[in-house]
């Protein structure tokens, strides 16, 4: 497997996992400055939990598509 594709894989579980972990509260908030912490998070871990599965599915599109033309 290309580095780049194992690159793309690994940083889309990465970034899935992170966001399940802030959705679920695994990491303290340290934002009680800022009006509300809980929103912050929930929007912070939505867009990683986003983040990843874009980043798997754009990886597998690219090493399908690069299979294909072999």
């Amino acid at each position: 497997m290309r580095p780049a594709i194992l690159f793309g894989y690994i940083t889309g579980t990465i970034m899935f996992v992170v966001g399940v972990l802030v959705l679920m509260g695994v990491f303290d908030s340290r934002w009680s400055l800022i009006g509300s912490a809980a929103l912050i998070r929930n929007v912070f871990g939505v867009l990683a939990l986003l983040y990843g599965i874009y980043r798997i599915v754009i990886t597998d599109t690219h090493r399908r598509r690069d299979d294909r033309m072999r």
